[in-house]
């Protein structure tokens, strides 16, 4: 396709068919291709009225106009705005305020296409404050003509991204004017200037980043070498360093995610640590303190983070007490009902009971109930119980359910082999005896 008309492989001309940058459409500035016959592309395609009133874009022709556009070009602002409110007062719904804001922003003078009253309207492209934890914003925007200014605050950097989202060039703090010296790269990817036109858009999105230090935290939790789930926590402070690198990122790619949520680091770095649970367990993820850092600094300077913190947690069981504390925090199972978690953690207690008896590296010591002995009484900290009721656990030592308020019964022990089953459990995980038989 040509890169000044729409012309596409069957055009005669060569340079039409195989996408060559210069064609007989160049020539003079053509209405159509001398060649192939179809229009030419006006020197402004792809450009808009930035943060301005979409009637007034529709109006000029310009990015996501359905209509062509204002056509009584050479005009004056005085024709401009008249031409406006009178197609404004053919609508259903007349939006006379957005005539309005289009007499007060366009300059006086004399406008020879549509291209110049959108420079016109927008000469500046400011980025906006970004507060608190905001670190992205999308000036949606698909062109930029040529001569705009680029103003970016001393806390942001500016990327300008190619049609297919590619990383382009980026400007640091303070105004810019953007021209095909001043961005090279976008330059390149965009269509070169028509023989004898003065005027030409870069071909590009503009969007601002942040760079003030952001906070998050890691929480991953896969499958390790010896076949139990490993968990793997951190906190880090970190910032954006490169924001061509982070815009390719597996995050980045989504140029609305502002603010980073909860799970953003766990989302970016899951995919480094999946390996690293895989091929070690519990143990020799202990003796090696320092591959967890390397892998989640190699993450994040990946993506184009820089890291001003990093604390990494020793690896840990999910099946750690602290890990699934049935009370407020209740980590990755507070979303199941309490019925479902207590059935959840005995199973739990009872797999790291035989994981430890196989001598397989032992958790600390588990929070559940213990079965008592013949003869004697439960040894150790107190340790949690079942409400007969909902199932939620509670503390031994307690007297009412904490999660339904009904008086707490005696542990439930199984009677053919006396081993605790925590309701609604129905069959005894010992010997398979059926509890409400």
């Amino acid at each position: 396709m040509c890169d000044y008309c729409a012309g596409d492989s069957s055009c005669a001309n060569p340079t039409c068919a195989t996408g060559g940058s210069t064609c007989a459409c160049s020539l003079g500035g053509n209405a159509r291709c001398p060649v192939c016959g179809d229009p030419c592309l006006d020197w402004y395609f792809g450009l808009g009225v930035v943060d301005g009133p979409d009637s007034v874009n529709d109006f000029l022709g310009g990015a996501t106009s359905e209509s062509g556009g204002f056509g009584g070009y050479p005009a004056t602002k005085a024709q401009l705005v008249a031409a406006a409110r009178q197609e404004m007062s053919d609508r259903e719904e007349p939006r006379y305020e957005d005539v309005d804001w289009l007499a007060g922003h366009l300059p006086d003078g004399t406008y020879h296409d549509a291209g110049e009253v959108m420079s016109a309207l927008t000469p500046t492209i400011a980025a906006p404050p970004l507060e608190g934890t905001e670190w992205i914003h999308d000036a949606r925007v698909s062109a930029v003509a040529v001569g705009t200014q680029l103003i970016v605050p001393p806390d942001q950097v500016a990327l300008l991204l190619g049609r297919g989202g590619d990383p382009l060039d980026v400007f640091g703090p303070g105004k810019h004017r953007l021209s095909r010296e001043s961005a090279p790269r976008a330059a390149a990817a965009s269509r070169a200037p028509a023989p004898g036109f003065s005027r030409s858009v870069l071909a590009v999105s503009i969007v601002f980043y942040s760079t003030r230090d952001q906070e998050g935290t890691v929480d991953f939790v896969g499958r390790s070498s010896s076949g139990m789930p490993l968990r793997l926590r951190a906190s880090a402070r970190y910032f954006v360093a490169d924001a061509g690198k982070f815009s390719q990122s597996s995050v980045g790619r989504n140029r609305r995610t502002s603010p980073p949520t909860d799970g953003f680091l766990t989302k970016l770095l899951g995919p480094s640590l999946a390996p690293v649970v895989r091929d070690h367990d519990l143990e020799s993820l202990a003796q090696n303190p320092g591959l967890v850092e390397s892998v989640l600094r190699a993450g994040l300077d990946a993506a184009g983070l820089g890291v001003r913190v990093l604390k990494v947690e020793a690896p840990a069981s999910p099946f750690d007490p602290s890990a699934v504390s049935m009370g407020a925090n209740a980590g990755p199972f507070a979303h199941l009902p309490p019925e479902v978690r207590a059935v959840v953690q005995a199973r739990m207690e009872e797999a790291m009971r035989h994981h430890g008896a196989a001598g397989a590296p032992t958790p600390p010591a588990s929070v559940g109930p213990q079965a008592p002995k013949a003869g004697s009484s439960p040894a150790g900290p107190p340790g949690l119980r079942s409400c007969g009721a909902c199932g939620a656990p509670n503390p031994s030592t307690g007297k009412f359910c904490r999660n339904c308020g009904k008086a707490l019964a005696g542990p439930r022990t199984c009677p053919a082999c006396g081993k605790e089953v925590p309701p609604p459990v129905k069959f005894c995980g010992e010997c398979g005896h059926r509890m409400d038989a």
